[in-house]
């Protein structure tokens, strides 16, 4: 049975009876005997409102690590956590808040977030709404990892993704080859330096920067299973 306050979907019936089914999770804020008020979250500081048929509603079970929004009595910050789980038991959810905080809240006073794009995040901020240092820091770590592992590789990402050790002598080749607008090249090093290695990686390379680009390998009949097991491991 559909109340308020609840968390609901609304589901595709028709272009004409129900247009606006992509905006996501909603709450439902009116009733009527075949149509409801569903209150979409779009930021703190704006809603958007859409009557809807009963019919294409459905409710809503916010899945573990959710993102969602509660503004406490007589505050005017809002405080942003993750769904954990669903009690059944007492018919709450069980929320994580910054600073190890767990709260157990009604369905009726959690705010998720619609699909429609933030217009202004200066009003979220202005509002005191932003993430919590928690997960910028350690999204922080990981970005500062992939800039670390660019610099390495010379920002050939195929390099760091092959299953192979490199010697600097090989990165440089395949730098060469790579930054060059004419790549006509001839591998010539001495015996066990690594030509097939090379080759392989400005392959690999190529068809990563090129996802519909082609490449043909032209070698003698009987070295034909030694670079296709090559040429296998170095895409693993």
């Amino acid at each position: 049975m559909m109340k308020l306050g609840l968390l609901v979907r609304s589901q595709n019936l028709s272009a004409e009876k129900s247009p606006n089914n992509d905006l996501g999770i909603g709450k439902v804020t009116e009733l009527s005997y075949s149509t409801a008020t569903v209150e979409y979250f779009c930021s703190i500081g704006q809603r958007l409102e859409k009557i809807l048929p009963l019919t294409s509603l459905s409710r809503v079970r916010l899945p573990p690590q959710t993102r969602c929004y509660i503004q406490p009595e007589n505050q005017d910050t809002w405080i942003i956590g993750r769904i954990f789980d669903w009690d059944e038991d007492k018919s709450l959810y069980r929320i994580d808040l910054p600073d190890k905080k767990i709260a157990l809240v009604a369905e009726q006073e959690i705010y998720v977030r619609c699909n429609l794009p933030i217009d202004d995040p200066i009003e979220t901020l202005a509002m005191k709404g932003q993430e919590t240092p928690y997960f910028h820091d350690r999204r922080l770590a990981f970005v500062r990892c992939l800039i670390q592992q660019g610099a390495v590789s010379r920002g050939m990402t195929g390099l760091i993704s092959a299953n192979i050790d490199l010697y600097p002598h090989q990165v440089e080749v395949v730098r060469r080859v790579l930054e060059d607008p004419i790549q006509r090249y001839l591998l010539a090093d001495e015996v066990g330096l690594g030509k097939t290695i090379e080759a392989g990686a400005i392959l690999r390379q190529y068809l990563l920067d090129e996802p519909q680009g082609r490449a043909v390998v032209i070698v003698p009949q009987y070295l034909r299973e030694q670079w296709l097991q090559e040429l296998e491991r170095l895409s693993l």
